[in-house]
């Protein structure tokens, strides 16, 4: 019971944490910071729900549960397309985009395909363990196309930020450059590494990994006057 009440608080208050920082996100009015405003409000779609299904679970809601880990899902399937849009929208800057521009709607396209072939292919076991509720996914090939599209390809793009950033304007851009890789880079990592190892302890290496991740694209966004003064 503790440990699955540790994991829907911890879910709720990063679903909290990244609304601040999504929140924030807006006033800059800038349309790069508008796909990493998206990723993160989708970061806090994703644990808000986890964070919800947790706490219906521990209550005997199994119901809810169930509806709540097929949205997380979803959520979880797309989580790579603002990361696309953001790369696709740097190089437009540059005059590179091209073919490249269609991948923001390819990835939807596959994660929300995926989606529905979980959601047709139902829910089999339901088990409450030590470290919270967990679902078993009939189609198993369907959830393994899910996960790794929803992230894995984000990831990939989030490494490839960095290469463009030779062709920032100024120090400032390429700061945020490399934040934003960074933070992609971490929140994708922990997406990945929850969804893959299941409702475990693991909980307790990828919650702070988020958290992480938060931190630097608030300092990369949002940096202190000495560092805003060191790069002008």
């Amino acid at each position: 019971m503790i440990g699955n009440l540790l994991n829907g608080c911890s879910a709720l208050l990063l679903a909290a944490a990244t609304a601040v920082l999504a929140s924030r996100l807006v006033e800059l009015r800038d349309r790069l910071a508008d796909s990493v405003t998206v990723f993160w409000l989708l970061s806090t779609l994703l644990y808000g729900l986890i964070g919800l299904r947790q706490l219906a679970g521990s209550i005997g809601l199994p119901r809810i549960d169930r509806i709540l880990f097929l949205l997380a899902l979803v959520v979880q399937g797309v989580l790579s397309v603002p990361v696309a849009s953001y790369l696709v929208g740097l190089m437009s800057e540059n005059r590179s985009g091209g073919i490249a521009e269609r991948l923001p709607t390819l990835l939807l396209l596959v994660g929300v395909a995926a989606s529905v072939l979980v959601w047709q292919g139902g829910l089999g076991v339901y088990s409450l363990g030590v470290w919270g509720t967990s679902w078993f996914v009939n189609d198993r090939t369907a959830l393994g196309i899910l996960t790794l599209w929803g992230l894995i390809p984000g990831a990939v793009l989030a490494l490839a930020i960095p290469l463009l950033s030779f062709k920032a304007r100024s120090k400032m851009m390429m700061y945020r450059l490399a934040a934003c890789a960074i933070s992609f880079l971490l929140a994708l990592i922990a997406a990945y590494a929850e969804a893959t190892w299941g409702v475990t302890w693991f909980i307790l290496v990828t919650r702070p990994l988020l958290l992480a991740a938060v931190a630097v694209a608030w300092v990369g966004h949002f940096p202190p006057a000495d560092v805003r003064r060191s790069l002008h």
